[in-house]
């Protein structure tokens, strides 16, 4: 399984770079599931020390028999790729929602055939859908900050640790901004550059591709159609420009530049420099600032497994009666909390811009025996839907708490395109989440949709069961 989905050949070779990265990094969570991928093991070593014998054997064997087996073989791999080919009926069952039903009917080998045998456009998949929204041009020219947040988790802005809110920051924050706490996010085959590859463009992202990675253009790229405008567009993240390619794609999205840690000058401490480094940086950089502008920052101090931030930070009050992973992630986000707030502050000081705030995808490192708290996360038909919070902080210090309504990261752009003050046009799904109370319309994912009063139901059962866990957290 990878996010929930399956992993599929393609997927892994095109995520073979990021995967080493991980292994380098020690961010690959285990646990006694993995002891499956050394079942033949024993078998591999006998092999292995036995070889000649083995071989031995084999040439005694009938050639005939042997014959048999490898046009069995092909016979099985030739009638895989005749499935593949029936695009009618398979590909109907294709769809991601349906994908564990066309597994279990098939099996994983012809899954992987069909897979690797499907072809379609990239360009395609990554192309704008929707209806058209446009707008115009006005006077005042508005500038925008978008902070994605490493990990936040919807669920744990409601976490007390001995009666004291683990972010007291964003929980404030809910009540003096427009807030949506539930905010569904497109977390597939390109993990958390997803987040921004679906933010950024308003198109829902690729369920065995990584979207970040294709050198393609992108004709519904806000930060494009604000660059038109004479905008600044930057991008800042305390990892690597080369994890995910993002140098590259954040380039094909339209940004004049992409700091990452090492052109920030930041030194890394664990993995990826801490995100108040960042916001220090990005702090000197709008000081400087002239004109329009449009900043996406990524953080990085609250990946999992949440190794890096307990090398600089304590809290003020330890997290007791947790385990050692979920200690590490509160800690984390404890730790991101205040850096977020300092930074919101010296923002505020400095520059009128709308600042939106967001997780990239809710908690996925923390085993499930080990949570203190439910996750923003909910199966539906063997399907996955992952939720964060989202925060707009507005120049008129505008005031909403959604409280029976999803928004999704389709919301984003449009909002950021129609309170720009250009004149625009973008294909979209989305709306924009100022303008409020939201219709209840459908969001599209993975093949299938859902209103918003719906998927808030979904969500919202997860933190009603929170009241039902007890731990020292609490």
């Amino acid at each position: 399984m990878y996010h929930s989905d399956y992993l599929t050949i393609r997927l892994a070779v095109t995520l073979l770079r990021e995967s080493f990265t991980l292994l380098g990094k020690n961010a690959v969570p285990l646990s006694r599931g993995h002891l499956i991928f050394f079942i033949d093991l024993p078998f591999f070593i006998y092999i292995a020390l036995k070889f000649t014998p083995v071989r031995n054997w084999l040439r005694g064997i009938d050639s005939r028999i042997r014959h048999g087996v490898f046009i069995a073989a092909g016979l099985i791999l030739a009638a895989a790729y005749f499935v593949s080919a029936m695009k009618t009926p398979l590909s109907a069952q294709m769809k991601v929602h349906r994908k564990a039903d066309f597994i279990y009917t098939y099996g994983t080998l012809i899954f992987q055939v069909y897979n690797l045998f499907d072809s379609y456009n990239l360009q395609d998949q990554i192309s704008p859908i929707g209806p058209v929204i446009s707008g115009g041009n006005s006077d005042k020219k508005r500038s925008y900050i978008l902070i994605q947040v490493e990990a936040l988790d919807a669920n744990v802005i409601n976490v007390l640790n001995r009666n004291r809110p683990v972010t007291p920051f964003l929980r404030k924050l809910r009540n003096r901004s427009v807030c949506y706490p539930y905010t569904m996010v497109f977390h597939k085959g390109g993990g958390t550059s997803d987040a921004e590859v679906s933010i950024i463009n308003s198109r829902e992202t690729m369920d065995d591709q990584v979207a970040i990675n294709l050198a393609v253009d992108y004709p519904n790229s806000v930060a494009n159609k604000l660059k038109r405008h004479n905008y600044t567009t930057y991008a800042f993240h305390g990892n690597s420009g080369q994890y995910y390619n993002r140098f590259q794609a954040f380039k094909f999205m339209g940004f004049d530049e992409f700091f990452d840690f090492y052109r920030m000058g930041l030194r890394e401490k664990g993995w990826g420099a801490p995100d108040g480094d960042v916001f220090d940086y990005v702090l000197a950089t709008l000081k400087k600032q002239k004109g329009p502008f449009f900043y996406y920052i990524i953080t990085m101090s609250s990946h999992g497994p949440y190794h890096s931030v307990p090398q600089y930070y304590k809290p003020a009050r330890p997290f007791k009666g947790v385990s050692a992973m979920e200690r590490k992630y509160l800690t984390s986000i404890s730790y991101v909390d205040q850096q977020l707030e300092r930074f919101v502050r010296a923002v505020r000081s400095i520059s009128d811009c709308y600042i939106i705030i967001y997780g990239d995808h809710p908690d996925l490192y923390v085993p499930a025996e080990q949570q203190s708290f439910q996750r923003s996360l909910t199966l539906h038909d063997g399907i996955a839907y992952k939720f964060v919070p989202l925060y707009i902080l507005t120049p008129d210090n505008s005031r909403y708490l959604e409280k029976r309504l999803c928004a999704s990261f389709l919301d984003i752009a449009p909002t950021i395109l129609q309170t720009s003050g250009c004149s625009f046009s973008i294909k979209t799904y989305g709306k924009n989440l100022l303008r409020y109370p939201l219709a209840n319309d459908t969001v599209p994912y993975m093949g299938g949709s859902f209103n918003r009063r719906e998927l808030h139901g979904m969500i919202a059962d997860t933190a009603r069961k929170n009241t039902k866990k007890k731990s020292g957290a609490h």
